[in-house]
């Protein structure tokens, strides 16, 4: 088979392109990364899989049933159509490049590619699911639909941060690595299978090699961890999954104790289609300045609230906190984020381990848990906010009732801030 028939048709060639740097995946999220889209019509599925048995026919492509219904067949190149693709992009033999490139796939950058052997490149079928989504991320992120700049980015195969530890050779493999100015953000699609102890390891590596990273002043570090889920499970359990990596997240990382070594490393958990809006959330944080997520806060209804039941309370002057009063203390830290984030816990920690010159006649605990308040009142350990006949969002309340039901209470004696 010669290259001259992939040429002829520029539908052909562009698909054969993207098989290889996509390792395969199903006529509809083909459809999706070929039209720059996760909407498509049925026409243009039509014509996508119509060209898809033309290539394999000829033998460029192959296919195998996924088995699950609906979900149809994962193409990708056979053997010889990859050799043809090394062909048709100038591929050297042997030539081993980074895999750094930008969507749409108009401008390939050939010094970056590689050439695969068939074993390495077969595509991971029986993780079809995980997979599709690593290329609905990319679509939904740079596709027609997201008004975000290209980025560059690799996938699964190449997304690899080689590092030493304890004398040993390792690495992190993410799902995605997006390559912005001199950071790199990485995705993790989740699923929700990964179990906590799972989860627990995967930060531990990340954690390895950002220590390794910090060591020997490697170029590009990561600094943002996106979680991505489906928004088919968007109204199912994604407050307790949250719950879950943020506390492996806590656990294997150690925040608490390396706060100051990554100043700009965040966890973010959202959903696919959240993705692009995610990205400029991020973009246009004050990287250099700790202190812009505190200017967000969501006081005046938990304030309201306080004084209605009799609660004396008085928003602190950098809108951080609410401090309740009548010679009792008591601090609640209230976060209005446009995603699950751990800038808050970290945040937190950071304010209770420096401590604040106003609040120094309080006994700060030495060790603090996940979210430290400071209580001079046992009544309020069982206090819950009434949201009801409000306006604030379901998922504010969630993450509002979930700060309180994580706090570990520490009563002060006989001391007060007010006069």
């Amino acid at each position: 088979m010669e290259v001259s028939y992939l040429q002829a048709s520029e539908i052909r060639e562009k698909l054969c392109k993207i098989l290889y740097f996509c390792r395969g995946a199903n006529a509809i999220v083909l459809t999706q990364y070929f039209n720059g889209s996760l909407n498509y019509t049925k026409q243009q599925k039509k014509q996508i899989t119509n060209q898809l048995l033309r290539l394999k026919e000829k033998g460029i492509i192959t296919s195998k049933k996924i088995e699950e219904k609906d979900m149809g067949s994962m193409y990708y190149l056979s053997t010889n159509g990859l050799e043809l693709v090394h062909r048709l992009l100038n591929i050297n033999p042997l030539q081993s490049g980074t895999m750094w490139q930008q969507y749409p796939l108009n401008e390939i950058c050939h010094e970056e590619l590689k050439e695969y052997d068939i074993d390495t490149y077969k595509p991971p079928i029986r993780q079809f699911a995980h997979h599709h989504l690593v290329l609905q991320s990319i679509t939904t992120l740079f596709g027609n639909d997201s008004d975000l700049p290209s980025y560059p980015f690799r996938l699964t195969l190449d997304a690899v941060e080689n590092y030493i530890c304890k004398n040993e050779n390792r690495m992190l493999k993410p799902d995605v690595e997006i390559k912005v100015d001199d950071e790199i953000y990485t995705l993790e699609i989740d699923r929700a299978t990964e179990s906590y102890s799972q989860l627990v390891a995967k930060f531990k590596n990340y954690k390895g090699y950002l220590d390794y990273a910090v060591k020997e002043n490697v170029k590009s570090p990561i600094t943002k961890i996106i979680f991505v889920y489906d928004d088919k499970n968007s109204n199912h359990g994604v407050s307790r999954r949250w719950e879950t990596i943020m506390k492996a997240f806590l656990e294997g990382m150690n925040i608490k104790d390396n706060v100051r070594k990554w100043p700009n490393v965040e966890l973010l958990f959202v959903k696919l289609s959240d993705l692009p809006k995610c990205v400029k959330y991020i973009l246009s944080k004050k990287i250099d300045n700790l202190d812009y997520l505190w200017n967000c806060y969501y006081l005046d209804k938990v304030v309201e609230q306080l004084n209605s039941n009799e609660m004396e309370a008085f928003p602190f002057e950098n809108d951080s906190a609410i401090v309740l009063g009548d010679n009792k203390s008591k601090l609640i830290f209230c976060c209005k984020f446009q995603f699950y984030t751990s800038d808050f816990y970290r945040q937190l920690i950071k304010f209770h381990q420096e401590g604040k010159n106003e609040f120094e006649c309080l006994d700060y605990h030495s060790k603090p848990e996940i979210i430290p308040l400071i209580l001079g009142n046992k009544k309020l350990e069982s206090w819950i906010l009434n949201f009801k006949n409000t306006n604030v969002d379901l998922d504010l309340q969630y993450k509002i009732k979930y700060i309180i039901k994580l706090t570990k209470f520490y009563q002060v004696e006989g001391k007060s801030i007010f006069k």
